[in-house]
C-alpha cells in the first residue's frame, strides 16, 4: 500500500495548512505536549470546530486514502485530537463504498481514558473498529500518542493497515527514529498529508517571524529533528 509519485493535491493542501492559519509561532514556547516545549504549534482543532472546514478536510483525507491505495473497512481517529476527522472520514468513505449498507461498516471511537468498568470493548470505545483499520492522528510530534493506538489495537487483534497523519513535525519519536521509521519497524506503514519541511519555510515567511523565533525553532530542528530542514537565514 503506497502512493506513486507525489499526491496530486499536495501543493493545494499545503496552501490549505498554512492560509488557514493554524500554524502559530510564538516568543516564548508553548507546551505542545506534557514536558515538551516549542516556538510554533499545528492546531487541527480549530479546523475541527468548523463544519464547513470539516468537511473540506476529510474530502481531501478521502483523496489521500485513494491516493496510497488503501482499503479500511474502519477509520480510527487517536482521541481526542482526531476523533472527529475519522467519524466524518469514515462516513464518507463508508458512503462511496459499491458494498455500503447495514451493518458493513462501523463507526469507531476511542476513548482518551478507559472506563474503570464494563465489557472491553465499551471500556475503550465508543463502538470498536472492526476489519482492516487505518488510524488517523491530527499531528505527530514524536508519535508516542499514534504509536500507543497502533500497539493497542493490535493487542485486541484489530488489524491495522496502515496510519495518516494531517501533519508531521518531523521530529524524532521516542524510539529515536523518524515516526514513519518507528512505525515501519512495528511493521505499519505511515503516511503523512504534511509536514514540517515543507510548511515551515513559506509559512515562517508569511508570519514575519522575528530572527528570534527563527533561531529557536532552527535550534528545536539540530536536537530533534528527523530530517534537515532549510528555515531560511537565522
Amino acid at each position: 500500500m503506497a502512493g506513486t509519485g507525489e499526491w496530486g493535491k499536495q501543493a493545494e493542501f499545503n496552501e490549505l495548512v498554512i492560509s488557514s492559519g493554524i500554524i502559530g509561532f510564538f516568543d516564548k514556547p508553548v507546551e505542545i505536549k506534557r514536558g515538551m516545549f516549542s516556538n510554533w504549534y499545528v492546531n487541527w482543532r480549530t479546523l475541527a470546530s468548523d463544519s464547513f472546514m470539516l468537511d473540506k478536510v476529510t474530502d481531501y483525507i478521502i483523496d489521500f486514502i485513494g491516493y496510497i491505495g488503501a482499503k479500511p473497512r474502519c477509520i480510527y481517529g487517536v482521541p481526542d485530537g482526531a476523533t472527529k476527522w475519522a467519524v466524518v472520514s469514515q462516513m464518507k468513505w463508508a458512503k462511496s463504498r459499491p458494498d455500503f449498507g447495514k451493518g458493513k461498516y462501523p463507526v469507531p471511537m476511542g476513548r482518551s481514558k478507559p472506563k474503570e468498568h464494563g465489557v472491553p470493548k465499551d471500556r475503550f470505545f465508543v463502538g470498536e473498529p472492526r476489519g482492516p483499520t487505518l488510524v488517523i492522528e491530527d499531528v505527530t510530534v514524536m508519535g508516542e500518542s499514534l504509536i500507543n493506538v497502533v500497539n493497542m489495537l493490535k493487542s485486541i487483534q484489530v488489524p491495522v493497515i496502515g496510519t495518516i497523519a494531517l501533519t508531521d513535525r518531523d521530529e524524532r519519536s521516542v524510539y529515536g527514529k523518524s515516526v514513519k521509521d518507528t512505525l515501519a519497524s512495528m511493521g505499519t506503514e505511515y503516511h503523512a498529508m504534511s509536514n514540517a519541511a515543507d510548511l515551515l519555510p513559506e509559512a515562517l515567511k508569511r508570519s514575519r517571524a522575528s530572527p528570534a523565533i527563527l533561531r529557536a525553532i532552527s535550534n528545536e530542528f539540530a536536537q530533534l529533528g528527523a530530517k534537515r530542514i532549510d528555515l531560511g537565514k537565522t
